[in-house]
């Protein structure tokens, strides 16, 4: 079966049973979980061994994907499915494996986890429950608290105290236990909403059989960081599976009061989300590679508890009254009980601060507590293959040697404020220009990945290049479906001989009579560097394409003063200009494609920005020291530089989401393109701001680069669309408008 193949029987499965009445409570559950498995959507990429269908991670993926706009009955099954069978499938033995995951996948047993005490809750080593050696069993005294779906459950595991004189992150082991067992006793806690939706339980001598030890016996932590990995990661789906948490679409429904806020709230929270599920897509293909995640699940916990936070705000802002009281509109119940939920999110499943601290420490590198030695930080995210990973390698070279800072600046200072040399060298050297150019035109072939990757590293590095420009005029070209003018006119500018910029006017502000152009184009990016200009105009028959040669007759550039150096704008003007209209059937429709490749490119570029913002401030909260050790040991510090690490994981991981959609899924582009955008629009300028004030003074002075990042980030925000107007396109899709309603 093809992942097309498969990602349509989902869609088809879906579309007959997920909104089927499959009963009340556990009963529902259990029956749905039995048919959803019988039809082969559980266990998707589990080994077949098991009860899993032996496909791989892109299909868990698909199937994740294609079930989100349902109201699936899983939640009770969750810990099972999302925590303790991959930590059964790394840890577990072949007999505890063929025991307990075909009869997860079935539905048949309910999982919970008991790891938190009373005296043991973000410093999980200092837990007080005993496991003491009785023959071929362990006898199990103590108390779990905070354990969700306790009540339910058929099944725990277990982390449990082996030897009392070992170091405290030793001498820890993890069980299966038998819920039911003589000796568990469980009572249910009330929320603040006052559901029974965690307890505590009480374990007093119950007997566990020896070989339900999962992994060895006294090496139960390395088990319980792995388990607490796939919470983090996983936390956000469970929530939601709950129905605990508030989706955009949700608040597009509820939106009342003034529509033009809630267009722009409801976007916003609807831009996180996909931030979000992009970077737990990537997480969870690595796990199911083999890929081990580390500290990673913590990113994922910070960013779901931040959008959480950003939902419950956002539902008081446009929901009206139906937040606080029932007014009598549906959903109101579920809404207001969600908001109040929100306010755990950044202590379920680890704190907020304890998250940054790991973020801080194990990817970061910046000092433990008490500690004055840095570390190396975590690898870089792979750029999504082997092959990107040598593409932006190559970049970064041929930058760090042709365009370090020095002579950014330089280029900066001249009229032009372009580096002809190194453009020629993107072109010529590694063929850059062409890399989403069929190849019957001279093209690579290779795709919108590869292209975002080549703008992520010249966002980096601030190279003053007109490559996202060109690069968009050569797609124009090839979109136009005017095979002639592109065979003819392609070959020059991927060689790097001819440089055609786009131009994107406001809509209406170029026309065009005949093969004449007038209008005024008030901001335009790299004009000034152009050599030929490829843009939209209204004609008297229609939108078209046009190609005109930039220092023609009737064309004026005038270069603008602009807030940042290391990209010149102009202003241009059209006085009867004679240019070349493109033969194209669907000009609007091409335009519209070229404004999400637009926004997905300079997206790509802006997380470049981020990335390198986030390393010059990691870099020097390392090596500066005050009050006897690195600033980065402060616990302010450190967690204002794990979180500008979380904002650079969901904006890298959102482009690289939305590059894969250009290549595989044009449909799905405006969205993701958009998101990336408004995301990057909205985080890079305060990435880069926090940069600045984390270098304090030193980031003030002309001298020093981080300025040149937070003019770059202010220019980017207002080119392509602005976050606003694309968090307007993406509420729209939600089916909100500017109507009242």
């Amino acid at each position: 079966m093809t992942a097309a193949e498969f990602r349509a029987a989902a869609r088809d499965w879906l579309a007959r049973h997920a909104d089927t009445p499959w009963g009340e409570g556990l009963d529902g559950a259990r029956r749905f979980q039995r048919a959803l498995h019988a039809a082969g959507f559980a266990g998707i990429d589990w080994p077949v061994e098991y009860g899993g269908r032996g496909l791989g991670a892109d299909d868990e993926l698909a199937f994740a994907a294609e079930s989100a706009g349902y109201d699936l009955p899983s939640e009770p099954f969750t810990i099972g499915l999302r925590m303790v069978g991959p930590t059964l499938l790394a840890f577990g033995t072949e007999p505890q494996r063929r025991r307990y995951l075909p009869s997860l996948l079935r539905g048949e047993e309910i999982w919970c986890q008991l790891m938190s005490e009373p005296g043991a809750g973000s410093d999980l080593a200092a837990l007080a429950t005993r496991a003491e050696p009785d023959g071929d069993d362990f006898v199990v005294t103590g108390q779990k608290v905070w354990t969700s779906r306790g009540q339910w459950a058929d099944l725990g595991v277990l982390l449990a105290r082996t030897d009392p004189r070992a170091p405290k992150h030793h001498g820890i082991t993890m069980f299966v236990v038998d819920m039911h067992a003589p000796g568990v006793t469980v009572r249910p806690l009330r929320d603040l909403a006052g559901r029974d939706v965690f307890n505590e339980v009480f374990l007093d001598r119950v007997r566990v059989p020896a070989g339900r030890i999962i992994g060895e016996r006294d090496g139960g932590w390395a088990v319980a960081m792995a388990m607490l990995t796939h919470e983090r990661q996983s936390s956000a789906a469970m929530l939601r599976a709950s129905g605990t948490t508030i989706t955009a679409a949700q608040l597009a429904r509820a939106a009342t009061g003034d529509r033009a806020i809630a267009l722009d709230r409801v976007g916003r929270v609807r831009v996180h989300e996909n931030a979000l599920a992009s970077l737990r897509a990537e997480l969870a293909a690595a796990a199911r590679s083999g890929v081990e995640l580390g500290a990673r699940g913590s990113v994922a916990k910070l960013a779901w508890a931040a959008l959480d936070r950003l939902a419950a705000e956002t539902a008081s802002e446009v929901a009206g009254p139906g937040v606080v009281a029932r007014c009598g509109r549906p959903g109101e119940a579920d809404l207001a009980t969600a908001v109040g939920v929100a306010l755990s999110t950044g202590i379920a499943g680890g704190t907020d601060e304890i998250q940054r601290n790991i973020v801080g420490e194990r990817l970061l590198g910046l000092p433990r507590d008490g500690d004055t030695a840095t570390r190396p930080a975590a690898a870089p995210t792979s750029a999504g293959s082997a092959e990107l990973d040598a593409l932006r390698d190559a970049v970064r070279r041929l930058l760090t040697r042709h365009a370090a800072m020095p002579q950014v600046r330089a280029v900066a200072d001249g009229w032009h404020g372009w580096d002809r040399l190194l453009y020629k060298r993107l072109a010529s050297e590694l063929d850059l220009v062409g890399l989403a150019v069929p190849g019957r035109f001279g093209g690579s072939g290779a795709g919108w990945r590869e292209a975002g990757v080549v703008c992520a590293e010249l966002g980096r590095a601030l190279a003053p290049v007109p490559y996202l420009t060109v690069v968009l005029a050569a797609q124009a070209l090839v979109a136009s479906g005017d095979e002639r003018s592109a065979a003819e006119l392609l070959p020059p500018i991927l060689a790097g001989a001819t440089v055609a910029v786009w131009v994107r006017p406001p809509d209406g502000a170029v026309t065009a009579s005949g093969d004449r152009l007038t209008g005024v184009v008030p901001l335009a990016a790299d004009a000034l560097a152009a050599d030929v200009l490829v843009l939209p105009a209204g004609g008297d028959d229609g939108p078209g394409l046009y190609v005109l040669s930039a220092r023609g007759p009737g064309t004026r550039r005038d270069r603008l003063e602009a807030l940042d150096p290391t990209r010149r704008l102009a202003r241009l003007e059209f006085t009867g200009a004679r240019a070349r209209k493109l033969s194209c059937t669907d000009p609007a429709g091409a335009t519209g494609h070229l404004d999400d490749l637009a926004a997905l490119l300079l997206a790509a570029e802006q997380y470049g920005g981020v990335a390198e913002c986030v390393r010059m401030a990691v870099a020097y909260v390392k090596e500066r020291t005050q009050f006897g050790r690195p600033i980065g040991a402060f616990q302010a510090v450190k967690h204002r530089c794990a979180d500008l690490h979380v904002v650079a994981e969901q904006a890298g991981a959102l482009c690289r989401h939305a590059a894969t959609v250009a290549d595989t899924a044009p449909h799905e582009l405006p969205e993701a393109a958009a998101s990336a955008k408004a995301y990057l629009a909205e985080h890079y300028r305060r990435v880069a701001a926090q940069t600045v004030h984390l270098h304090g003074g030193l980031g003030f002075t002309w001298e020093h680069d981080a300025h040149l990042y937070h003019k770059r980030a202010l220019t980017s925000a207002v080119l392509h669309g602005d976050a606003t107007g694309h968090r307007l396109r993406i509420a729209a899709r939600l089916g909100l408008t500017g109507e009242a309603g």
